[in-house]
C-alpha cells in the first residue's frame, strides 16, 4: 500500500508556517519536503507541460486549455498565488513609511521574505529537478519568488528607493550627514544584483549623477585657481572616497564603468592642466603628489609620453643649477653633488614612477649629458676639460678609501661605493676613470693608506660586477701583490744577515709586478750607507727565492720617517719620500750646499733634484739663496705639528703631470682592447660584414668605453697588416678571419 496523498491545504499550510516564520525547524522542513515529494508523484503526467510562466494561465475549465494540468502544477500555480498575495501585504505594509525609513523597512522585508523563499525553494526540490526543464522565464521556484517581488514591489516603489539610495550618496559626497544607514543601502541593492536588475534599475542612474556631481566640482575647482598639488590631492581623495563606496555599499561590478568615468572627469579631460604643474611638483620634492599623478595618467593611454621629456630637462636644468655655484677645486663637494642629483631622481622613479623603463630611460640620458659635460668641468682649461670629470671623480673614491676618511661604518661606506657605481655607469669612457683610480690605488696600498681591506675588496668586486672581470684584472692582480708582498718582508726580516740586524733602519718592502702596476719615474739615487745595505741585502734574498726576475727601485714612490732635533731643539718627524730623505741627510754633513753638488752628492738627475729641492723649500726646510746658487738648511723652522709629511707636496705636483698623460696611454691602451676584440669576434665568426663587424665591437666596448669609428677603423687596417683577417676577394666590404 503507498504513502497517503497529501493535500493541497496541508502543503499551503507549511508554506504559510515558512513565510509567517512560524515553528521553523527540521521537523517543518521535512514534512513539507516530504509532502510535496507525495503530492507531486500521486498522478503520472499524461501530457508534458508546458513551461511555467508569470503570466496568469488559462482556467483549466477553458476550451483553449492545451495542457493536462498536473500536480506539479497545481502545487506551483497555489505558491505563485500564495507569494503574489504576500508580496501584496508587504505593499501595503511598506506605504506606511515615508522616504526616509521606507529603505529600512523594505530591507527588513527583503530579508524576511528572502529567508523564506530559500527554505521553500529547498522544500520544493522536487519541482526545483522535474518542473522547471526548458523554462527560460522562470528557473527555479525560488526565482519564481524574485520576479514576484519585482513586479510588486520594486516596480511599484522603484522612484522613492533608487531616489533616496542617490540623495543619500550625493549627501555624502557633500560632506553631509546621511540619515540612512550604509548596510540599508548595500542590502537594497544586493536585492536588485540577486534580481537582476541592478544595472538596468539603479547603475545608469548613479552612473549618470556622478558624472554630473564631478564634471560640476572639477570645474569650480578649477575657477578656484587651485594649484597642482592641491588639486592631485583633492581628485585622489574622491577617488579612494568612491572606491570605498563601492567596496561598502555597491556591486563590485560598477566600479569598472565607474572608475573609467571619474579618470575621464578628472584627468583625461584635464591632462593640460595636470601636464603643466609637473615642473612645480618637482621643484616641491611633492613625491605623494607625483606618485598620484603618475598612478592615475598610467591609465590615460598616451598621458604619460611627454612628462618623459619634460623629466629629461627639469633634470638636465636642475643639474646646472646645482653645479654652477661649485668650486671646481673641491672635488669632495662636486661629486657629492652628483651622487645627490642622481639618488633624488632615482628616489622619485623608485617611489613616484613605480620605477617606469622611460622614466629610468630619461634619468640615464640626462645624467649621461651633465656627468660628463657641466659648469664645473667648464671652468677648467679648455685642454684639461676631457679628463677633469673622470680625474675629480677618481680623487672622490680615493679620498673615500683612504684613512682619515669622512665615512664611518661599513653601512655608509657600502651606500656610498653602490651610489658611485651608479655615478660611473654614466661615464662616456670608464677606461680614463680607471687609469686614474689605478694610480691613486698603487698609492694607497704603497702607503698603506687604505682605510679598510674589506671597503677596498668590497669596491673592486662591484666594479667586477658592474663592468666584468677584465676591467678590474690590474686591480684584483695588485691587491694579490700586495699580499705576497707581506710575506716577503716578514720572510726577509726571519732570515736577515747580523749585519742588517745592527742598523737601527726599520725596512718594509713592496714588490710590484710589472705590467699590473702603473708605470712610475725611475731615478738614480745614492743611498744612505745602512739604507744601501738593507737593500741589497732583501736583492739577494729576493735573487735566492726567485731565479730570473730583476728588481728595479722605485724610490719615487718610497717613503720614510726622519727623526730631527736640528731645528730649535725641537724634535720632528719628518714624512719623507727617498729621494728627499737622501737630501735631508745630507746636511748632517753641513749646513748648505750648492744645487750642484746636492745633485752630485744624491746622484739624481737635474729635474728630479729641481722637483725635490723645490719641495723641500716651498715646505719650509730648506731655504734656496735670491741668486740660487746656495741651498742651506733653514734652523729657524718651526711647525705646530711633531710629525710632518713633506711627501704629499711632491705627490701633488706629480698628479697634476700624471692626469695630463693619462689620455695618451689610454688611447695606446684602447687600440690594443680594440684589436683584442676584433680577433675575438672574427675568430668566432670567421665571416663578418664591415656593418656588423663595427656594431658588434660597439656593443662590447661600450661598458668599458665609447669606440671613436676612426680609431675602429685604424685598429681593422692594422689587423689586416698582420694578416690576422683579411678582405674578401669577391665583396671588400666582408672581412675574413685567417686561422
Amino acid at each position: 500500500m503507498g504513502p497517503l496523498v497529501p493535500t493541497i491545504e496541508e502543503i499551503l499550510k507549511g508554506l504559510d508556517c515558512m513565510y509567517r516564520r512560524e515553528n521553523i525547524g527540521p521537523g517543518l522542513w521535512m514534512n513539507q519536503h516530504q509532502l510535496i515529494y507525495n503530492y507531486c508523484n500521486s498522478t503520472s503526467m499524461a501530457t508534458p507541460l508546458a513551461p511555467p510562466t508569470m503570466i496568469q494561465a488559462t482556467p483549466i475549465e477553458s476550451p483553449h486549455k492545451t495542457y493536462v494540468e498536473t500536480p506539479c502544477h497545481r502545487i506551483y500555480s497555489k505558491f505563485e498565488d500564495y507569494i503574489t498575495n504576500y508580496c501584496e501585504e508587504v505593499s501595503e505594509k511598506l506605504l506606511e513609511f515615508k522616504a526616509e525609513q521606507l529603505l529600512e523597512a523594505y530591507c527588513r522585508e527583503w530579508s524576511d521574505y528572502r529567508f523564506s523563499s530559500n527554505v521553500m525553494h529547498s522544500t520544493a526540490d522536487y519541482l526545483n529537478r522535474h518542473y522547471f526543464q526548458g523554462s527560460k522565464e522562470v528557473k527555479s521556484m525560488f526565482h519564481m519568488t524574485l520576479v514576484i517581488w519585482q513586479k510588486s514591489i520594486i516596480d511599484f516603489f522603484q522612484d522613492q528607493l533608487i531616489g533616496a539610495v542617490l540623495e543619500a550618496i550625493q549627501a555624502a559626497r557633500e560632506g553631509q550627514k546621511s540619515i540612512i544607514d550604509n548596510r540599508f543601502i548595500a542590502e537594497f541593492l544586493r536585492s536588485l544584483v540577486e534580481m537582476e536588475i541592478y544595472e538596468e534599475f539603479f547603475e545608469i542612474d548613479f552612473l549618470k549623477t556622478t558624472q554630473e556631481f564631478y564634471t560640476l566640482e572639477i570645474q569650480n575647482l578649477l575657477n578656484s585657481n587651485v594649484s597642482g598639488r592641491e588639486y592631485l590631492q583633492k581628485i585622489h581623495q574622491r577617488i579612494q572616497e568612491e572606491q570605498i563606496r563601492t567596496q561598502l555599499c555597491l556591486h563590485g561590478g560598477t566600479w569598472t564603468p565607474l572608475s573609467n568615468l571619474l579618470l575621464q572627469i578628472m584627468v583625461r579631460d584635464q591632462l593640460t592642466f595636470i601636464h603643466s604643474n609637473f615642473e612645480a611638483l618637482l621643484d616641491a620634492q611633492a613625491d605623494l603628489e607625483l606618485k598620484i599623478l603618475y598612478d592615475l595618467c598610467s591609465k590615460v593611454p598616451n598621458s604619460l609620453k611627454s612628462l618623459y621629456g619634460a623629466l629629461e630637462t627639469y633634470i638636465k636644468k636642475y643639474a646646472e643649477d646645482s653645479l654652477t655655484p661649485l668650486d671646481p677645486r673641491d672635488h669632495q663637494t662636486y661629486v657629492r653633488t652628483l651622487l645627490d642629483i642622481i639618488d633624488r631622481f632615482q628616489s622619485i622613479i623608485d617611489c613616484s614612477f613605480s620605477m617606469d623603463p622611460y622614466f629610468l630611460k630619461a634619468l640615464d640620458s640626462a645624467a649621461m649629458v651633465f656627468v660628463n659635460e657641466n659648469p664645473v668641468i667648464s671652468k677648467f682649461p679648455k685642454n684639461q676639460r676631457p679628463m677633469k670629470s673622470y680625474d675629480l671623480i677618481a680623487k672622490f673614491c680615493d679620498g673615500m678609501m683612504r684613512k682619515g676618511s669622512k665615512i664611518e661604518g661599513e653601512i655608509e661606506m657600502e651606500e656610498t661605493q653602490r651610489k658611485v657605481i651608479k655615478l660611473l655607469e654614466y661615464l662616456h669612457d670608464k677606461d680614463i676613470f680607471l687609469k686614474i683610480y689605478t694610480k691613486h690605488f698603487a698609492r694607497r696600498l704603497i702607503n698603506g693608506q687604505s682605510a679598510s681591506e674589506e671597503a677596498e675588496t668590497s669596491f673592486i668586486a662591484k666594479l667586477t660586477e658592474e663592468f666584468g672581470c677584465e676591467y678590474t684584472f690590474r686591480l684584483q692582480k695588485m691587491v694579490q701583490d700586495t699580499q705576497i708582498s707581506k710575506d716577503l718582508s716578514s720572510g726577509f726580516k726571519d732570515q736577515k744577515s747580523e749585519a742588517s740586524r745592527a742598523t737601527k733602519i726599520e725596512f718594509g718592502i713592496q714588490v710590484l709586478s710589472t705590467g699590473t702596476w702603473p708605470s712610475f719615474q725611475l731615478i738614480n739615487l745614492n743611498l744612505p750607507r745602512d739604507l744601501m745595505t738593507t737593500v741589497e741585502g732583501f736583492s739577494e734574498f729576493y735573487n735566492r727565492k726567485f731565479s730570473g726576475r730583476k728588481l728595479s727601485w722605485v724610490h719615487t714612490q718610497s717613503r720614510g720617517e726622519l727623526t730631527s732635533m736640528a731645528f730649535k731643539g725641537k724634535k720632528y718627524v719628518f714624512g719623507v719620500t727617498t729621494p728627499q730623505m737622501v737630501i735631508m741627510m745630507l746636511f748632517n754633513e753641513q749646513l748648505s750646499y750648492s744645487p750642484e753638488k746636492l745633485r752630485e752628492a744624491s746622484g739624481m738627475d737635474q729635474k728630479s733634484a729641481q722637483i725635490v729641492l723645490g719641495s723641500l723649500a716651498k715646505s719650509g726646510i730648506l731655504k734656496i739663496e735670491d741668486s740660487e746658487d746656495e741651498v742651506c738648511l733653514n734652523l729657524n723652522y718651526s711647525n705646530k705639528k711633531v710629525r710632518v709629511d713633506l711627501s704629499r707636496i711632491t705627490v701633488d705636483a706629480q698628479e697634476t703631470k700624471e692626469t695630463e698623460a693619462v689620455q695618451k696611454v689610454v688611447d695606446e691602451n684602447r687600440t690594443f682592447i680594440i684589436s683584442a676584440a676584433i680577433v675575438r669576434i672574427m675568430k668566432m665568426r670567421k665571416q663578418s660584414t664591415h656593418q656588423n663587424l663595427m656594431t658588434e665591437l660597439i656593443d662590447q666596448l661600450k661598458t668599458r668605453f665609447k669606440p671613436k669609428v676612426e680609431l675602429i677603423k685604424k685598429c681593422i687596417g692594422i689587423m689586416i697588416e698582420k694578416e690576422y683577417i683579411r678582405r674578401n676577394e669577391k665583396d671588400r666590404d666582408i672581412y675574413e678571419y685567417r686561422a
